[in-house]
């Protein structure tokens, strides 16, 4: 008999970021039976899924967490399930609650714990605590936890003093949509893309200078880019306006929001960029345009999760850093031949990367702790 598995995921289909797609492509293969609980969106077609809205008192980034937590306990105490699984910080902490009320084996989820590393400018030290505080008590209390690559394992273990042997590495795959039409690439135009939620941790403020001197050298270039930027991204998508404003680069930057696929994006890029500072556990965007046959310039943590090759797949660069970035978009930019071996190389790469070998690995993680409870 297959066990009956609850997902607690705050983020989920058809949102576009990295946490999303992973649990999103593991549930859909997974051959256990499901129930999903997760945030409410319009766009959503899925009605099988449970949503959380959260009501219009609720703002703060403190109040969402804490409302979706609460709210999801107790949808999830009342629903059957032999294991409970929690996606990210935000389901990973409401999955080990409901493990204590209803006794279910839990399994968490986690994709990075950089952020509460001193090197890390965004957030308090009071933040970094209480984050460190919450990850140790999940770590602990999980009966297994997954991470998305081998260097999210390490510092879980380095950082947390958690047995390795806890923690199941189940990379991200490829789901791309080869079928759809590629966005109509303005004639002569050099397309830069960037694919994923608008945060600051994107070093998308890095990238958006780093046009400056890249249009010195290419003048026909544009960026592109594409993921969400509305809600509570707002305040920081009109910092990115007010900049690219400050910069004159009206003309050569441009967002496309939420879209249904990224893949006709891809199709139309000359080279894809992904400058994040920190607080990266795989990146898939990365995988997705090496699948495309495009050339990647991302900063240093990719390599670290595997996911780019210096100097075969990507030209590595560091991170807080828009003059290495636009040097290295401009070579990518006017070497053809470079673009093409990257781009040949990526695409070879990348084969590695397989949903179906993932979502076996997550069943069979499954079955075990249930057994084992």
């Amino acid at each position: 008999m297959r066990p009956r598995v609850l997902i607690i995921s705050r983020e989920f289909e058809p949102q576009i970021a990295g946490v999303s797609t992973y649990i999103s492509e593991l549930e859909k293969r997974s051959k256990n039976e499901r129930v999903v609980i997760a945030q409410q969106m319009e766009k959503r077609t899925r009605k099988d899924v449970i949503g959380i809205s959260y009501p219009n008192f609720v703002g703060s980034r403190q109040l969402r967490f804490a409302y979706f937590v609460a709210a999801a306990v107790k949808k999830s105490i009342s629903l059957k399930g032999d294991a409970v699984v929690g996606n990210a910080l935000v389901g990973s902490a409401a999955a080990v609650i409901v493990k204590l009320i209803t006794k279910r084996p839990a399994v968490s989820i986690i994709y990075d714990i950089d952020q509460i590393k001193n090197e890390i400018k965004e957030l308090s030290p009071i933040d970094k605590l209480v984050r460190k505080l919450i990850q140790k008590t999940i770590f602990e209390f999980s009966d297994a936890i997954i991470v998305d690559s081998n260097k999210v394992k390490k510092d879980v273990v380095n950082l947390h003093g958690i047995d390795g042997k806890k923690i199941t590495v189940i990379e991200s795959g490829l789901a791309v949509d080869e079928k759809t039409v590629p966005v109509k690439k303005p004639a002569g135009k050099k397309i830069i893309l960037f694919v994923g939620i608008n945060i600051r941790k994107k070093g998308l403020e890095d990238l958006v200078n780093s046009i400056v001197r890249v249009k010195r050298s290419v003048p026909n270039c544009e960026l592109w880019i594409v993921g969400p930027n509305t809600g509570f991204l707002r305040p920081f998508h009109n910092e990115l306006l007010k900049l690219i404003k400050n910069l004159g680069l009206g003309k050569n930057v441009k967002f496309f929001g939420e879209v249904e696929s990224t893949s006709p994006y891809y199709k139309a890029c000359d080279v894809f960029v992904l400058p994040s500072h920190h607080s990266e556990g795989f990146g898939i965007p990365c995988i997705e345009a090496g699948y495309f046959g495009k050339p990647v310039i991302a900063t240093k943590i990719f390599e670290e999760t595997g996911v780019v090759v210096d100097k075969k797949t990507a030209i590595v660069v560091n991170p807080y850093s828009p003059a290495e970035l636009g040097g290295a978009i401009v070579k990518v930019l006017k070497d053809r031949k470079l673009a093409a071996r990257m781009g040949k190389n990526g695409k070879k790469y990348v084969v590695r990367f397989n949903w179906e070998s993932g979502a076996s690995k997550f069943d069979g993680l499954i079955k075990k702790i249930c057994n084992a409870a």
